[in-house]
């Protein structure tokens, strides 16, 4: 979702939230959500990786305000 969410900003999209309701319950046992929330860290790091390979065109295509958000 947040290389999604990325590709479609550099290309001037903007994405917004839509008010839904999910029945997918919030795991509640410590391992599993370490696991979970580990699983998500590890995609924002190379979702950043990726798009920081070349930082002046990142910045070109979201302005400064959005590539701080980024940072």
């Amino acid at each position: 979702d947040a290389d999604l969410g990325l590709r479609l900003a550099r290309r001037g999209y903007v994405t917004e939230l839509i008010p839904t309701t999910t029945f997918e319950e919030a795991n509640c046992r410590p391992w599993p959500w370490v696991r979970q929330r580990s699983r998500w860290l590890k995609g924002y790091l190379i979702t950043w990786a990726v798009h920081m390979q070349r930082p002046r065109a990142l910045l070109e295509d979201l302005g400064l305000r959005r590539f701080i958000g980024v940072q």
